[in-house]
């Protein structure tokens, strides 16, 4: 009852501001096929954009759907489905010849930690995202740790420097209920007992002709009502979480750059800090990019943490990554393509994914179980269509003596 008093009193000042405001939106959507060996064919996409009311004010909201098998039914038949609103928030900007402000309140996830949309939004450059790291129907790369839940942030931006910082304020929803589900079949986590945890963030981001930084680090504190007799209280601090995340391009896109991911999500400290699974919760990403003349290389290494890649508690169960499976914690791959094929004036770009693998496995497992590793290799194929983005893949894998064919097909357009 308290949500939905909240979105009708929410929709009534939207109501009031577009009543003498002009209105105009813009966004992205996108679509994506996948089917496998079993002639399972499931789609996924999303819908973001930002309807802006005046100069000053705007909202900006994420859209996120998938179905289950369209085959098992029949395509003209009711197959299950979900739809899932990944963000909405709202923000008023106030620009100035020095120093622009934007003060934000958000429901749902909000430039987390990892994402590049801090650094799309305020600098209006590009994606500098890893394509490991994205989908045909992600906007925004692999998150290391949401901003989710509800809250609100403050923005700062200089004018006549490349430099911007944030402060965030929320109640972390997500990372609670993830906790407590782990916690009912991991004995050596212990239930957090209250569904609200405030996260408090800093964030510093900057872009340059060499370097593109995003930083972000922040504390998670439980408030309980119950000590650790299990006797009702009126506020217990058993522990705080830490977390924090770095995303860096350095170099030129253009010639030679390193892309490079560090962080890690939610290390508790009791009495003292807990470091003893770091290597699960750590998560590293280092890939050296080359342009040549007629294409380019990337060689990548990672350690990322299942829970991420399987969409725990990010919209990434909505928006699978295109070719590191949910199993995929730990691997190298290397991509060559080349961007120099043109076909009816649309620049096509093709190329090779080769990548090695190990499941559920991470930097302290080092050594190879051929039973864990996976072998991979994928052609891909983008182009501009009909004022979008089109995308293919053709992806085989060996794993345990099993093999696994499947396509998947993308198309992003900007509205």
């Amino acid at each position: 009852m308290k949500f939905r008093l909240n979105a009708i009193f929410f929709a009534l000042f939207i109501s009031t501001l577009s009543a003498n405001a002009e209105i105009f939106f813009t966004g992205e959507a996108a679509m994506c096929a996948e089917l496998n060996k079993s002639k399972e064919a499931k789609l996924r996409g999303y819908l973001t954009g930002q309807l802006n009311f005046t100069e000053n004010i705007f909202i900006r909201t994420e859209v996120s759907l998938k179905t289950g098998d369209l085959m098992e039914n029949g395509l003209f038949e009711d197959n299950q489905s979900a739809v899932k609103m990944g963000e909405l928030s709202l923000t008023y900007a106030h620009p100035s010849t020095s120093v622009s402000h934007f003060l934000s309140l958000f429901i749902g996830e909000a430039d987390s930690i990892g994402k590049d949309s801090f650094l799309r939004h305020q600098f209006a450059i590009s994606s500098i995202a890893s394509p490991l790291l994205q989908s045909y129907t992600s906007p925004n790369g692999l998150a290391l740790y949401p901003l989710g839940g509800y809250g609100g942030s403050v923005t700062i931006r200089l004018a006549n420097k490349p430099l911007a910082g944030a402060l965030y304020v929320y109640n972390n929803t997500k990372v609670v209920k993830d906790w407590n589900e782990e916690a009912k079949t991991n004995t050596s986590k212990d239930k957090i007992q209250s569904d609200f945890m405030p996260n408090i963030d800093l964030r510093f981001a900057t872009v340059t002709k060499i370097a593109t930084i995003d930083i972000a680090a922040g504390i998670g504190i439980p408030l309980e009502d119950e000590n650790s007799n299990n006797e009702d209280a009126f506020l217990v601090i058993k522990r705080i979480f830490l977390h924090a995340g770095a995303t860096a391009l350095i170099g030129s896109p253009e010639s030679r750059s390193i892309f490079m991911q560090v962080g890690f999500e939610n290390l508790e400290w009791k009495k003292k800090l807990d470091v003893k699974k770091i290597d699960e919760k750590l998560f590293l990403f280092l890939e050296p990019r080359m342009k040549l003349r007629n294409g380019g290389v990337n060689l990548s290494v990672f350690n990322i943490p299942q829970k991420l890649l399987e969409g725990r508690y990010d919209d990434f169960s909505y928006q699978h990554l295109t070719f590191i499976g949910e199993k995929n914690t730990l691997g190298a791959n290397l991509m060559i393509y080349t961007d120099k094929f043109v076909i009816r004036n649309s620049r096509v770009r093709a190329g090779l994914n080769l990548m090695f693998s190990l499941e559920e496995t991470y930097f302290k497992d080092i050594s190879i179980d051929m039973e864990k590793s996976e072998i991979k290799g994928a052609p891909f194929l983008e182009t501009e269509l009909l004022g979008g983005f089109f995308g293919a893949s053709l992806q085989a894998s060996y794993c345990n003596s099993a093999i696994d064919v499947k396509a998947i097909i993308g198309y992003k357009k900007t509205l």
